[in-house]
Order: structure tokens, then C-alpha cells, then sequence
């Protein structure tokens, strides 16, 4: 099962076809089925509770209720509004999961997938600094990036400036310590 337009009954029907052909068990088709798997199909399975994940009826029956059409699109459009973005992931990455997301529900376009980042996006982008009348989905990413980018480099500043403060704080302890030093010295003479 390679991709999002095969049928998934009839890609099953085919492979016990070639189960039997090959004297496969229930047992053994549970075993070589995630072999067979790519995409999203391969993604349902991998998610799948571990004991599940071998057990031919079960692995079927969850793909073929996923990769029914009707279903897919029901079930990327609930992923759609409930997807934000994750620590770590960039604007970019986060637009780009939208967008497949969208194109799988059929009926979500790009002002919903704008919609959707200004609501779900890290709060430390300042929403409020990006254009509220922004059309254009490609135009929005770009702004959404360069307020990325702004706060990548505020943090930098902020770290750097606490770096100095720190360097700045230990040479004066250290002049304080000479200065001790020097005293007890000439103290002792």
C-alpha cells in the first residue's frame, strides 16, 4: 500500500492474493505486511499500539477505516484544526504540514491555513506585527519567517548580553581577589 489514491480493499485483496500464492498464514501476513507499507499508510501503522502492530485483522481493518477516502478527508480536516506548531519546528515546516493536511481534507484552502497558523502558531511570533489583511499564503509565511528570524536574533542578543555580563562580573572578582591579595601583602611587610 505506496500512496493516498490506491484503494485500500483492493490493494488487501491483492495482497492476500499473493499470501496465498505463497502459503502465508494469518500469522506470517502480519508479519511481512508493514514491508508493504509506505507513506501514509506506513505513518497509521508505525502509530499504531505496538502489541496491534503485527496482528493481520487489526492492521487491516485501522488501514482501510483510515485510507477510506471519505474518511481521509474527515480525519485530515480534524487533524487540521487540532495540528499546531511544535517546539522546534520552524514556521516553514509548520506551513508546509498545513498545507498537506488541507490538501488532504478537499476542502480547506489557503486562507484556512492561514487562519489556522495565526491561531497555532508559537505565541513569541507577535501575530499582531503581521498584516491582518494578508491574501496571499506565500506572503504570509515570508512575514511569519521574518518575525521568526527577528526573535532568533533577539534571543541571540539577549544571551550574548548576558555572556558579557557574566564575563564582565568574573574580571571584576578577579581584580577584587588582587586587590585582596595585594592588601594582605602589604599588610604582612
Amino acid at each position: 500500500l505506496k500512496n493516498d489514491r490506491q484503494d485500500p480493499k483492493e490493494w488487501f485483496k491483492y495482497y492476500e492474493r499473493v499470501a496465498y500464492a505463497n502459503g502465508w498464514n494469518t500469522k506470517i501476513k502480519g508479519a511481512k505486511l508493514p514491508l508493504y507499507l509506505k507513506g501514509e499508510a506506513e505513518y497509521i501503522w508505525k502509530h499504531m499500539k505496538k502489541k496491534n502492530q503485527y496482528e493481520y485483522k487489526k492492521v487491516k481493518s485501522k488501514l482501510i477505516k483510515k485510507l477510506q477516502p471519505e474518511n481521509k478527508e474527515l480525519t485530515a480536516t480534524s487533524d487540521f484544526f487540532k495540528c499546531s506548531q511544535q517546539d522546534g519546528e520552524g514556521v516553514e515546516e509548520f506551513a508546509r504540514r498545513l498545507k498537506r493536511l488541507a490538501a488532504r481534507s478537499g476542502r480547506l484552502g489557503k486562507k484556512d491555513i492561514i487562519v489556522r497558523m495565526k491561531e497555532a502558531m508559537h505565541k513569541e511570533i507577535p501575530i499582531a506585527t503581521i498584516s491582518l489583511d494578508t491574501k496571499s499564503l506565500s506572503k504570509f509565511i515570508s512575514k511569519c519567517k521574518s518575525a521568526e528570524k527577528y526573535i532568533k536574533l533577539k534571543e541571540v542578543e539577549q544571551i550574548n548580553a548576558i555572556s558579557e555580563k557574566f564575563k564582565s562580573n568574573n574580571l571584576f572578582k578577579k581584580n577584587i581577589n588582587k586587590e585582596e591579595n595585594s592588601n594582605q601583602i602589604k599588610a604582612e611587610v
